[in-house]
Parts: structure tokens; C-alpha cells; sequence
């Protein structure tokens, strides 16, 4: 009997290495927690594009896109309960 593995695949790029940055990490972090690039940007209520651009380290987000996205993941760790307990 084979055993089976699903694995969800999210829309959530991640930037070259020599462009990660905090920006990045963060963006890509709240795009996974949240489902994909197309719910993020509706949650952030930015254009696609552009959030994929930032995702990929082409530009730094606006202060506030960041913020925004980095509130999703600290909520999202606080619901979560304490970690390596």
C-alpha cells in the first residue's frame, strides 16, 4: 500500500537571495499564512504587481504595506501559541 502526501502549493515567491531582505521575508511569511499573492494584495489592498515586485526584492514596500504585512504574521503567531515547547 503507497502512501500519499499532499502538499499545498501557495502563489508566494520567494526573492533571489542576493535581494531577501527583512522586507521579503516578512511579505512572503503573511502570503503564505493568508493563501497566496491574490489574497494578500486584496488584504493589503495593493495591486498584484506590486506585490509581487516587493516580494521579489525589486523595490522596498511602502512603510505601511510592511507594517500591514508584518501585523499578519505577528497575529497569526500569537494565535498560534508559544513555539518549541
Amino acid at each position: 500500500m503507497s502512501r500519499r502526501t499532499h502538499t499545498l502549493t501557495v502563489d508566494c515567491p520567494v526573492a533571489p537571495r542576493s535581494k531577501a531582505s527583512p522586507y521579503t521575508r516578512t511579505l512572503r511569511h503573511a502570503c503564505v499564512i493568508v493563501g497566496g499573492v491574490v489574497a494578500l494584495a486584496a488584504h493589503l489592498e495593493v495591486a498584484d504587481p506590486d506585490l509581487r515586485l516587493w516580494l521579489g526584492g525589486g523595490e522596498r514596500p511602502p512603510e505601511a504595506v510592511f507594517l500591514a504585512a508584518l501585523e499578519v504574521v505577528l497575529l497569526h503567531l500569537s494565535e498560534s501559541g508559544p513555539q518549541g515547547n
